[in-house]
């Protein structure tokens, strides 16, 4: 007979008291095959996301002959769409009540639908000419943004709820961002892949892929649902609100405004060195070697992704050791630093001084994204310890509507900027003076003035998380919430 710890990782119910009892018997530590059962559906959903922005928009124009201007515009009301329905999906699963659990049962009905919508979206009816295939992919892709946010907003509350302790939210959430990274890795290669000589052509080539990535999301959901519960629902302190009235709640909660702009803040310097990354480096550090550019521009973004996976062990460590908030300002100094390094590296006289930026700002960037999810989990959790109302799923769902707002008024500012100075894709070398000064001040000045506004900002309300030396009250208060996942 397993002990009771192995049986609530692999599904079996048990009460409130009985986990919190386990979880103080295990020093309040994860079990790994739960963090990695976690992780695999971290996986799917990175996966999953790489359809529409890494697959479909560019074989809609390349390989199908869509209008680029009609995809342009379809996908930015697709993002659109996705972000302002993710927070209606937080508050409706924050809300749910009833003998089902709040997360799991979204979670299985969110990643079986976004897999079929995956499966069905290159099965074009008609003659896959660009107006019909953009007919047909449009609703599609409307539908896998709609199931893929039923799959995501509870997932990521899930996780939120999962850990008992502040150090163990970090270590989850460094988890989900290496699942994801892994993810990462593999969603650039999805349309050269699909463009090889390993199938009849590029459309059976997306069909077999989407259909290995539905099969992903498949089995990472049942695994999920089958192997990780959460903690029960209870009473609610408070009547139901409407979606409205929660909107007001969470943007008064402590902790919810530092988080959100410090998020924002990231989103907007990504925003702006992922529009003008590999634009610098064809047109300035390749001046018009579009096959140079995109080839190193795509090793430093790879070496980039596993610089940050062999990062998160340190990052766990020295949080644990200085505590989440100094170890954040460390990672924004850091990103601020490898921006400003980038005006030096980035240069046609050597362009291979570009494998530096990795270091610099891909490390500052990984303890940022680790440690801003888990301090906002903190936040929510001292919001429940505080009022007795859960809000896993709405509050990171706000919090991700305004970071996209941010990202997209970045790559908007810059794209807008670039055509004012003059660029032109067509008249590779020579690019106005101004145009390349755009360029380079895109990839590392703005951004550094970005982050450095963020690092003022998380030296400034350090005093708003709800991050306490070990021992303290609050944080005993925090840990005394119980873990389902223990």
């Amino acid at each position: 007979m397993s002990d009771c710890r192995d049986r609530q990782v692999c599904g079996g119910e048990r009460p409130v008291a009985a986990l919190a009892s386990d979880s103080a018997a295990a020093g309040q530590r994860l079990p790994r095959p739960l963090l990695l059962r976690y992780a695999a559906s971290c996986f799917a959903e990175g996966a999953l996301r790489g359809i529409p922005h890494s697959l479909a928009n560019p074989m809609l124009i390349i390989v199908l002959g869509a209008n680029p201007g009609w995809v342009g515009l379809f996908s930015g009301a697709r993002n659109l769409f996705d972000a302002c329905l993710d927070p209606v999906i937080g508050h409706w699963s924050d809300q749910r009540e009833g003998r089902l659990d709040r997360r799991r049962p979204l979670i299985l009905a969110g990643g079986l639908a976004a897999a079929a919508a995956a499966a069905v979206l290159w099965l074009i009816p008609s003659s896959p000419t660009g107006t019909a295939a953009l007919a047909w992919c449009g609703p599609v892709l409307l539908l896998l943004a709609a199931a893929g946010s039923l799959f995501q907003v509870p997932l990521f509350a899930l996780g939120m709820e999962l850990g008992p302790t502040p150090h163990e939210r970090t270590r989850l959430m460094s988890y989900r961002f290496g699942a994801q990274r892994l993810a990462l890795l593999a969603t650039p290669w999805y349309l050269p892949l699909c463009l090889s000589s390993a199938f009849e052509n590029a459309l059976a080539g997306s069909r077999m892929l989407a259909w290995a990535v539905a099969a992903l999301v498949v089995g990472s959901t049942l695994l999920l649902w089958i192997g990780v519960n959460e903690r029960p629902a209870e009473p609610a302190a408070r009547p139901r609100e409407s979606l409205l009235a929660a909107f007001r709640s969470c943007s008064r909660i402590p902790g919810f405004w530092p988080v959100a702009l410090l998020q924002a803040g990231m989103a907007m310097a990504l925003g702006f060195t992922g529009a003008a990354g590999v634009v610098l480096s064809v047109y300035f550090v390749f001046p018009g070697d579009a096959a140079r550019g995109t080839q190193l521009h795509a090793l430093i973004s790879t070496l980039g992704t596993l610089v940050g996976l062999t990062a998160l062990p340190v990052v766990l460590a020295v949080s644990r050791r200085l505590g989440k908030v100094w170890t954040l300002r460390g990672g924004l100094g850091l990103a601020v630093a490898g921006s400003l390094l980038s005006w030096v590296t980035h240069r046609p006289e050597n362009p291979w001084l570009q494998l530096v930026h990795p270091f610099t700002f891909g490390v500052g960037v990984t303890m940022a994204f680790v440690l801003l999810p888990s301090l906002l989990a903190d936040v929510v959790a001292a919001e429940e310890a505080r009022t007795g109302f859960r809000r896993e799923a709405l509050v990171p769902a706000m919090v991700g509507w305004i970071a996209r707002l941010a990202g997209a008024a970045a790559a908007a500012i810059f794209g807008l900027g670039l055509s004012a100075v003059g660029f032109s894709a067509t008249t590779a070398n020579p690019q106005p003076s101004i145009a390349l000064i755009w360029l380079r001040a895109g990839h590392s000045l703005i951004p550094a003035m970005v982050l450095s506004l963020a690092f003022l900002l998380a030296w400034r309300w350090s005093s708003s998380f709800p991050e306490t030396p070990p021992g303290d009250s609050n944080t005993k208060r925090l840990e005394q919430v119980p873990s389902p996942g223990l």
